[in-house]
């Protein structure tokens, strides 16, 4: 990008078309070790990042508003094994953004968050539901 060939995004403009938290979330997702690139494409693919964090974000409180920790909560050793695999992973994805945000490693962070939740997540727990209600129909 160059100021003197004008083809530069202006933040203003990523912000009424995209949002502020797309300009953010791309921020935290490059590598600032090497050039920075930015297009509208670019943006774009924010833009589809940040839609599956809230959509996946709105569909677990949705399915936890009722959740009462003082009566609902479960021990550990009474979990499923897929639950328990997932508390698992869940803590391992807290230390690894700590440690990121210790050395100030914000696309690690991004890539921990995103990897968490479209493979642990999406493609395998919230998954697992509707999976089942698919098998027990062809069972019937």
């Amino acid at each position: 990008m160059s100021k003197s060939l004008g083809n530069t995004i202006l933040p203003s403009d990523v912000e009424k078309q995209f949002g502020a938290e797309i300009l953010r979330l791309w921020v935290t997702s490059v590598d600032t070790s090497n050039d920075v690139r930015i297009s509208m494409d670019i943006l774009k693919q924010t833009s589809e990042t940040y839609r599956k964090i809230r959509n996946t974000l709105r569909f677990l409180i949705a399915n936890t508003s009722d959740f009462k920790p003082e009566c609902d909560t479960v021990a550990y050793e009474d979990l499923r094994p897929v639950d328990k695999y997932m508390t698992i992973r869940f803590n391992q994805l807290v230390k690894t953004i700590r440690d990121a945000y210790e050395a100030y490693d914000f696309m690690g962070i991004y890539k921990a968050v995103i990897n968490f939740i479209t493979v642990d997540l999406s493609a395998f727990i919230l998954i697992l539901p509707k999976m089942s209600s698919i098998l027990k129909l062809q069972t019937a």
